[in-house]
């Protein structure tokens, strides 16, 4: 099985190429890779949709479809789902995890991916890593995107759409694991509509500061203000998260008068 996989981790498909494609290949290798996580051990949707250079949405219609899949059931939407099964975090299995175990070239993207969680989990509190990952699936599963930084700290931004949906840049939020601070990215906004306006900026500050635990400068709508991740423990994470999905909602509106 494993000679089988010895090929490049591929890409993440187009949405038009993405159903055919796991169908006729992609498929198999979610396959091999659940034979790989053993009994006690778990992964999520997400996972399997990296691996497998997948949309998740499509994954879960493969499972969905393959209910004969060894080990479907060690298969999680999101680690708050594995955690509320009874799941232990340690026994997590990435798809960098999944990639060495297929022998697959893993992925420089995931490979970051692989390397924030390890600072996040080595530098924060058990609270606030559940809470940090809480809020990055709750993201993934409005539909926002993930980039990561090559950076000695492996930073997290929260992108409102991927490359394939638009090549224009929009994210309000990138998260530090090692410092443990959430920055808001105002300055970047200055240059990217529709929060170029200082009135959308101080909106987008106003909600945040509803936030416990989170209170940016009033002046800061032309600079990088940051809030500890501990903001993000108990209901802060879902206000923020809620924040959140009203910025990409401005942001895909716009998007959508482009044309």
């Amino acid at each position: 099985m494993a000679e089988r996989a010895l090929s490049l981790w591929p890409a993440p498909l187009g949405a038009e190429q993405d159903a055919g494609l796991l169908e006729e290949s992609a498929g198999e290798r979610i396959g091999e890779a659940l034979a790989m996580v053993s009994s006690g051990n778990w992964t999520t949707h997400r996972e399997l949709a990296l691996l497998a250079g997948a949309r998740t949405a499509t994954v879960v219609a493969y499972l969905g479809k393959h209910e004969g899949t060894a080990h479907r059931h060690r298969v999680f939407p999101d680690t708050s789902a594995a955690e509320r099964a009874g799941m232990l975090r340690d026994r997590f299995v990435s798809a960098a995890a999944l990639a060495e175990l297929l022998g697959l070239d893993i992925d420089k993207a995931v490979e970051r991916e692989h390397g924030f969680r390890e600072q996040l989990l080595d530098s924060r509190s058990p609270e606030e890593a559940r809470a940090v990952l809480a809020l990055i699936d709750g993201w993934t599963a409005l539909g926002g995107s993930l980039h990561w930084g090559d950076g000695t700290e492996t930073s997290c931004f929260l992108r409102t759409w991927d490359q394939a949906t638009s090549s224009h840049k929009r994210w309000a939020l990138t998260l530090y694991p090692r410092i443990g601070t959430a920055e808001v990215v105002f300055q970047h906004m200055r240059s990217r509509p529709p929060f170029d306006r200082v009135e959308m900026r101080r909106e987008l500050l106003d909600r945040f500061n509803t936030v416990p635990g989170i209170d940016l400068p009033e002046d800061a709508l032309d600079r990088r203000p940051s809030f500890r991740m501990s903001a993000l423990v108990g209901e802060g994470g879902q206000q923020v998260l809620g924040v959140l999905s009203w910025f990409r909602e401005h942001c895909q509106e716009w998007l959508a008068d482009q044309g």
